[in-house]
């Protein structure tokens, strides 16, 4: 058995044998630490909200009208949270954390990402657009959203 675990693991880049835990308390911060972030740099939040991005894209959202939103893939209407602090900023595009309904559908823990740091993964290549039994795209909004991003991107001088 322990050469089939260990074929298995050198397969997808793991140990062939048990870890222990990480250690709780202060040592897991600094064993969790990201050192390529630095909470002075001017890009932090930036960098942040990237971050996010490509960690909740699932889980994105494009605004219908004022704090509305519709999510990307499961085509759901929510409204922002309203103890959200994104309340009345009308961003285009959120990620969230989990949608809620009490009565109303809400997206919760939402943060404001920018279309270019979604548009490139696989999960929004025009190919992969949710579509209706005509092949029409259940939300023409987010193409259009994609291909503004994609034109302010290719207007940007290279530096």
């Amino acid at each position: 058995m322990p050469q089939v675990l260990h074929k298995w693991a050198c397969g997808r880049a793991t140990h062939g044998y048990p870890q222990p835990a990480q250690p709780a308390g202060s040592d897991a911060c600094v064993w969790a630490r990201v050192s390529s972030l630095d909470g002075t740099d001017p890009e932090y939040d930036t960098k942040i909200s990237k971050a996010l991005g490509a960690g909740f894209y699932h889980k994105a959202a494009l605004i219908v009208d004022g704090d509305i939103y519709k999510t990307y893939h499961g085509h759901h209407t929510a409204g922002i949270s309203p103890d959200s602090c994104l309340v009345g900023m009308e961003w285009e595009w959120v990620i969230c954390l989990t949608f809620s309904s009490s009565g109303v559908q809400y997206l919760r823990m939402v943060t404001a990402v920018d279309p270019e740091w979604l548009m490139d993964r696989e999960f929004f290549r025009d190919e992969n657009f949710p579509r209706n039994w005509h092949g029409e795209y259940r939300n023409p909004k987010v193409k259009e959203s994609f291909d503004r991003a994609r034109a302010a991107l290719a207007s940007r001088p290279v530096a």
